[in-house]
């Protein structure tokens, strides 16, 4: 009996040793050997040896049907790229994992049946290098808005498997690094990203449908209080959270800020002349519809829809210090043609923005300031690709906003995306807007106060180009008086400094619009020629002044409009000409 049990004990013993020995040979001869080939092979294969992976070693267990790689690697031959130019202004990566590990679900049918089933892949904390050869000069003529294939997912598999599963997909504080070989720059990095994918299937025909790439149930990528400075270290621009759906095409910063790194008045003097120093701060900016072919393929970015929530922009100017200097600066046609990525945004909206003007000028105490509250904006169709040039769009825009939280002025844009001259057109209105609400502006730039005044209506319409602005105000307001202010000693009006009040209030601006003895209105024109050096914000508010002024007497108006404005005109000169100065000549002065 004994002697059975032994021989009985030597089978079982060797049958195991067998079936061990067995199970070695399948995974040293089958497994590790196909394994090798997808990770390593495939990769450098389908990038003409570009690409490679390497790592130190690779675990099998089979029992278990699990497979962890230590110090796995994905890099690419540098050397090549930065020696061939049809490989250069492109953009590379290299990633870096202590282990990676995979739970398989059909270890020992995987290879009959063509078949890989992972349940669960789990990444740790890997280290992406993004690194940006390109120049910066991309040519947004070269997109094509035909969506070519370039991209195959599948050919990373088929030599062994038809089919791939991924049930879970889980990345833990992955860190990305974004390099500029040019300059050697490192524009930004994000740390702490974690992302889950769930139920990712690769197969010839889903690949097919999604433009080379995998399909997934569920993606989600979250990156948590990232941060990042400018290179001229005078913003610092801070994410509080952000997260990416590329399943829904969805992008969603929450908390969102570019904070200047000086205080309000050192800014500027760190710089050493006259710049605008911004502080901006949104509670949400979500991305929708996102075109993730082109983002990877053509490195564009197509978007449906941008939603910017609740933004406060601060802006403040320090006209003391010297003028920047001679820059010239763009209009919106040519700012948007001058984004180096290639985009197209088909609507951008804004909803209950603030924002705040200042200025500080010489000799004033305090800067003057203008807000623009409750700011809503909806606008189509930006872009900078060429191509669609030739489709003869036009970029539209409406803006709404309560100028000093008083009334709510409405403004209609146009911009043509095909004009050579960037001509652009404006129309707005405004009703029942108290006018002493501009002082806090208008005291501290000008050294003007309205001591007051109501506007009925402003309705304006403004055609503009990179040289000049021409159009029509009309602005109906009565009992308008403006006080001058002593430059020196505000607090301290002199004589001289009252005449002038009485003078301009009796000679030159006129109180009422239309005047107590006519029913016409007086219609400014709008005429002004740019100055290449200010913004495009300041040539419309220049351009909308001009028209202002003539509706206010201080400038010209459109001729012929009624014959009891001229009269009343002939009524005065008799004092104009006492003062030897018109209104042509009073508008030329200032």
């Amino acid at each position: 009996m004994r002697k059975k049990l032994i021989i009985v004990g030597s089978i079982v013993i060797g049958l195991l040793l067998a079936a061990a020995l067995s199970i070695q040979i399948f995974v040293s001869f089958w497994i590790s050997p196909v394994l090798t080939a997808v990770f390593k092979e495939s990769v450098s294969y389908t990038s003409s040896g570009l690409y490679k992976v390497t790592y130190a070693d690779m675990d099998i267990d089979p029992f278990q049907q699990n497979v962890t790689f230590k110090d796995f690697k994905l890099d690419f031959d540098s050397t090549r790229v930065e020696k061939e130019d049809s490989l250069k202004n492109r953009k590379w990566v290299s990633a870096s994992v202590g282990d990676f590990e995979l739970g398989l679900g059909n270890f020992w049918s995987m290879l009959p049946q063509r078949y890989l089933l992972v349940e669960k892949l789990s990444i740790k904390q890997p280290r992406m290098v993004l690194y940006d050869y390109s120049d910066g000069t991309k040519k947004k003529d070269s997109v094509s808005l035909d969506k070519i294939q370039k991209f195959d997912a599948h050919e990373l598999i088929k030599e062994y498997f038809d089919s791939l599963d991924v049930n879970t997909l889980a990345i833990e504080g992955a860190n990305l690094k974004w390099i500029n070989k040019v300059d050697d720059q490192l524009p930004f990095s994000l740390g702490d990203i974690h992302a889950d994918i769930l139920d990712l299937h690769v197969d010839s025909s889903t690949v097919k449908r999604n433009y080379g790439y995998p399909y997934a149930r569920e993606f989600v990528l979250q990156v948590e209080e990232s941060s990042f400075t400018t290179e001229d270290s005078l913003y610092t621009f801070n994410i509080g959270h952000l997260k990416a759906d590329p399943i829904r095409q969805e992008l969603v910063i929450e908390k969102f800020s570019m904070v200047p790194q000086m205080p309000r008045y050192e800014f500027a003097k760190g710089v050493g002349h006259q710049i605008s120093r911004v502080d901006l701060d949104v509670q949400q900016i979500k991305l929708e519809r996102i075109d993730l072919h082109f983002l990877v393929s053509e490195l564009a970015l197509l978007v449906g829809k941008i939603s910017i929530e609740e933004a406060n922009l601060l802006v403040l100017k320090d006209k003391r210090l010297p003028e920047a200097p001679y820059s010239e600066k763009p209009l919106v046609q040519a700012a948007i043609q001058n984004v180096p990525v290639p985009f197209r945004l088909d609507t951008l909206i804004v909803k209950k923005a603030f924002i705040q003007y200042e200025e500080h000028m010489p000799k004033a105490e305090v800067p003057g300031k203008i807000t623009f509250e409750e700011v809503y904006m909806t606008a189509y169709t930006i872009s900078n690709l060429d191509s669609l040039k030739e489709d003869n769009l036009i970029m539209e825009a409406d803006v709404q906003a309560k100028l000093m939280g008083k009334s709510t002025l409405k403004v209609h844009f146009d911009f043509p995306l095909n004009k050579p001259d960037y001509q652009h057109f404006i129309s707005g209105e405004m009703y029942d807007f108290p006018l002493q609400a501009m002082n806090s502006m208008l005291e501290n730039t000008v050294f003007a106060s309205i001591d007051s005044g109501f506007a009925y209506a402003l309705k304006f319409r403004i055609d503009a180009n990179q040289t000049q602005s021409s159009g029509e105000v009309h602005f109906a307001y009565k009992d308008l008086k403006i006080r001058l202010l002593n430059k020196d000693t505000p607090d301290d009006p002199t004589i001289k400094e009252k005449l002038g009040s009485f003078v301009a209030n009796l000679f030159l601006v006129k109180t009422d619009n239309p005047s107590s003895n006519s029913k016409s209105l007086r219609i400014g024109e709008v005429g002004f020629e740019r100055d290449p050096n200010k913004s495009f914000f300041s040539y419309w508010a220049k351009s909308l002044i001009s028209g202002v002024k003539g509706s206010m007497g201080l400038g010209n108006t459109i001729p012929n409009k009624n014959e009891e404005v001229k009269e009343e005109e002939e009524k005065k000169g008799f004092f104009k000409r006492i003062f030897q100065k018109d209104e042509a000549e009073e508008s030329s002065s200032r």
